[in-house]
């Protein structure tokens, strides 16, 4: 290649390959901190009717895959907020809100984002590959490119496993790539990819977003949360109502945006903004999600589960979330929803709270009958037998 016209004459040569080539090495936290919107780490068991019975490995064919190559391929030393939004934007123009599918590849664990040092803005690295095992095999977690998910196949193939690649049925969503079988260390180790442990989280607790002791001092508010609008209003007020929500920013671009979340007299503060709308909220007992035929699905365009709660769905349901219709959507069995209800009481639907309720109404009604009702608890559910006469006398004496 040589520019024409120029007294001072040079050239570049350029080579074109199909794929990406695999980083060695990636940004960490010398670029910034991980912005984060859960502080507690739920159970992450995956559920075993969600293990592949005849593991598949789909091609990668569209858009998505190549948008995939191109943040991999340019994303070594971290990508800046706005130039990922607008190669996004190239990819799929109009079609795509670039948000949505950056928190896509978000919580396919392919990015994450991180809060620049002392001034506004967030920088998104790719998170370092790793093995995450479950019960019969293991699911790759961080950025792999098409070269590192080939190298993948045929290491875990050689080493006893059966590798598959699913693409999912919730509409745009990246592929989610694992294994069933194998020597999981030596495939790790084979791959230099980190193997990550399983998790041991036994009572996740609720709303444990991550809040931020940065003050408001200095800052101004730049928009609220409308209500009846369902979406951020920049008008210069503060939030209203009984629970209320408001972004405030720092003239001079030399602070991060922090969310203040007013209600009940107690002041919330965070940095995502995410978070921040789903915990607003739950603080107001209105639904942000609605569930039916095992998908959860968003009620507020824009709205999205908390990182840390995306996270343990991914695995338990071995399944990335997806996107399609104009609504976001995540994979969950009732026993997922139920808990849903219990980690974001109020921003989950009803029928979550009623798998909770019932399963305390069973419990009540067999521990004040006397005897005349046993609570059973087999693979993870519980039921109520009655029992026998002779059995309720026995149990009397």
């Amino acid at each position: 290649m040589e520019p024409p016209g120029r007294i001072q004459r040079s050239c570049r040569q350029v080579a074109f390959t199909p794929n990406a080539q695999p980083h060695r090495d990636l940004a960490g936290d010398d670029v910034g901190e991980i912005l984060s919107d859960w502080s507690d780490e739920p159970d992450v068991a995956p559920t075993a009717g969600r293990i592949p019975l005849d593991p598949i490995w789909e091609e990668a064919d569209g858009t998505l895959p190549d948008l995939i190559e191109a943040v991999y391929a340019g994303g070594r030393r971290g990508w800046d907020e706005g130039d990922l939004v607008g190669i996004v934007g190239e990819a799929f123009g109009d079609a795509v809100d670039p948000w949505i599918m950056l928190r896509l590849l978000r919580d396919a664990t392919l990015i994450q984002p991180r809060l620049r040092h002392r001034w506004r803005g967030r920088i998104w690295t790719l998170r370092a590959p790793a093995l995450a095992p479950f019960q019969g095999g293991a699911i790759v977690q961080g950025a792999v490119c098409e070269a590192e998910a080939e190298l993948f196949r045929k290491a875990a193939s050689t080493l006893g496993g059966r590798p598959f690649r699913n693409h999912g049925t919730l509409g745009l969503s990246p592929p989610i790539i694992g294994c069933v079988g194998g020597d999981l260390p030596a495939l790790a180790g084979r791959l230099g990819w980190r193997l990550e442990e399983a998790g041991t989280s036994a009572g996740p607790a609720p709303m444990a977003f991550r809040e931020t002791s940065h003050a408001l001092l200095g800052k101004e508010a730049a928009s609220r949360w409308d209500w009846d609008l369902a979406k951020f209003v920049a008008d210069g007020r503060r939030g209203d109502g009984a629970v209320s929500l408001t972004r405030f920013v720092q003239a001079a671009c030399r602070d991060h945006d922090v969310y203040q979340i007013c209600a009940a007299g107690r002041e919330h503060r965070l940095m995502s903004r995410d978070a921040a709308v789903v915990l607003a909220h739950c603080l107001a007992r209105r639904p942000l999600f609605t569930v039916s035929d095992g998908i959860l699905e968003a009620r507020v365009r824009g709205a999205f589960l908390p990182d840390g709660i995306a996270a343990a769905l991914r695995l338990s349901s071995l399944a990335n979330p997806g996107w399609a219709d104009g609504v976001y959507r995540y994979r969950l069995s009732p026993e997922q929803a139920a808990q849903l209800a219990i980690l974001l009481p109020g921003a989950v639907p009803g029928i979550a709270h009623a798998a909770v309720m019932s399963v305390a109404d069973e419990l009540a009604f067999a521990r004040h009958s006397s005897g005349r009702i046993r609570a059973v608890w087999t693979n993870g559910t519980m039921t109520t037998t009655a029992a026998s006469e002779s059995e309720f006398r026995k149990g009397l004496r």
